[in-house]
């Protein structure tokens, strides 16, 4: 529906569609369309044309803030990546959850009326499966991580208006099950727990201890994961469903956490203070079987999200481990801070480098892929908690308030979730208790290789969990 709408200045034709942001253009000017996503405009008044194209990441990159951990050995770099400050206040990402249908909380309001002018350019398709077509279109095809400005805010708001809703409704129901107030922001750590362990965290591995890459391709049958897409394969995942092919992958992946991710977690949290002493003894549940990431080229976006709206716990923290280069369009985005929205790629050069970030409540989402290498990556959780404090009645475990604040880990309210509520399987355990002996056992984790160390104790022995459907491919 086309209609004059009169001004102080001007009129402007205004076009009503209510699956459409309004794009507004004055009765003078002629617009046409010349590229793929670029406009060309001609403004009768000084007779020019004018072509406005969009902006892309430019060749000359920084590195991301941040620390890098170093673990055993040397693993892969990463390549720096720009970023752009936030424009979503607390404020603003608050007033979107409380009413989502008023658009005058929108934080592009703030910008400079020149980037809002170019952000008005594009017409943004406010469906669910429209996510990866609006960002395609504004960045024409440009396999490069995107510049995050006014206009590229303009076409993620749409879909990340509808993932804030997601998470502030699982923020609610976990503070609800607690017993206590609901903050205003979902920047409050008010009952989330380790704040302190949630800030994204870098790491670097040594990719010949643990060669999940290699072993992985070899349990696949493909002699580069980066190509996989190449494999002109179905059932590429299907080795996995067999207990005896996919146990030397399994096994691999165990080690890595047994014997890098959990000591890494804990010599963070003693840092932090949060294990104040060597004795504490520290439970951490862990997932049995990662989830396998595989993004092909030309495969779809995924919509903004965060973990708790998927029925994960608040207490869990987040591992991803990219087994290819991770790059441009193929990366994981996602934030470094709920709610601070500073969108960057979850990138690598090479295996051997890993992220500890807060997935639980940060939103993450995949572009359509346009580069000509595939991603493969393995994406975990872990959560910390005390065995005492767990057993503790309620009425005992809040008698003292400060020590729990350093006995709870993760109180037993907020331990289970949708997935451990589905039976065993899904979670894995072990014990970490730095007052044991540290010598290594006679115990072999797997016949022929690694040692298993008394430091860290899996509850269940050596013993394999069966992954399910709740594994996600190739398992459901």
């Amino acid at each position: 529906m086309l209609s004059f709408v009169p001004g102080p200045h001007r009129q402007r034709l205004e076009i009503r569609d209510p699956h459409r942001i309004t794009r507004c253009a004055a009765p003078g000017d002629e617009i046409r369309q010349s590229s793929f996503g670029s406009t060309v405009r001609k403004d009768e008044t000084c007779g020019e044309t004018k072509e406005m194209p969009h902006q892309f990441l430019s060749d000359t990159a920084i590195p991301p803030p941040g620390p890098i951990l170093h673990g055993t050995g040397s693993g892969g770099g990463t390549s720096g990546f720009r970023r752009t400050k936030s424009v979503f206040s607390m404020s603003s990402v608050q007033s979107s959850v409380s009413d989502s249908s008023e658009t005058s909380s929108s934080p592009l309001h703030l910008q400079p009326p020149t980037q809002i002018q170019e952000a008005d350019r594009f017409q943004i398709q406010n469906v669910p499966h429209s996510f990866g077509r609006d960002v395609r279109a504004y960045t024409e095809d440009s396999p490069w991580a995107p510049v995050f400005d006014a206009g590229m805010r303009k076409v993620l708001e749409p879909h990340l208006r509808r993932a804030r809703l997601d998470r502030e409704h699982a923020r609610q129901l976990t503070v609800h099950c607690l017993g206590q107030p609901v903050e205003s922001s979902i920047g409050s750590s008010a009952h989330v727990p380790y704040t302190s362990l949630r800030y994204e965290r870098r790491f670097l591995f040594d990719e010949q201890m643990y060669p999940l890459h290699l072993i992985l391709a070899q349990t696949l049958n493909v002699q580069d994961l980066s190509q996989v897409h190449q494999v002109v394969n179905a059932d590429l995942m299907k080795p996995l469903l067999c207990r005896d092919t996919r146990r030397a992958f399994h096994v691999a992946y165990d080690n890595f956490i047994t014997s890098f991710c959990l000591p890494l977690l804990h010599e963070i949290a003693m840092i932090k203070n949060i294990v104040h002493s060597a004795s504490h003894r520290v439970t951490y549940r862990y997932q049995a079987f990662p989830n396998i990431s595989i993004v092909r080229p030309g495969d779809e976006a995924t919509l903004p999200t965060c973990q708790t709206a998927q029925g994960k716990s608040i207490g869990c923290l987040y591992f991803h481990i990219p087994l290819t280069p991770s790059h441009g369009t193929n990366a994981l985005y996602a934030e470094s801070y709920p709610g601070k929205e500073d969108w960057h790629p979850l990138q690598a050069k090479s295996f051997g480098l890993g992220y500890l970030f807060d997935g639980a409540r940060c939103l993450q989402f995949g572009l359509e892929n346009t580069t000509k290498s595939s991603r493969v990556s393995l994406d975990f959780s872990v959560a910390l908690y005390c065995e005492s404090s767990v057993a503790k009645p309620n009425h005992c475990r809040h008698q003292n308030r400060a020590e729990d604040r350093h006995t709870v880990l993760c109180p037993p309210e907020l331990l289970h979730d949708a997935y451990s509520r589905g039976g065993p399987g899904y979670y894995e355990e072990a014990v970490i208790d730095l007052s044991r002996p540290t010598a290594t056992s006679s115990a072999r984790h797997n016949a022929g290789t690694k040692r298993c160390t008394s430091m860290v104790q899996r509850k269940r022995g050596c013993r394999l969990m069966e992954p399910d459907g709740r594994m996600g491919a190739p398992f459901v």
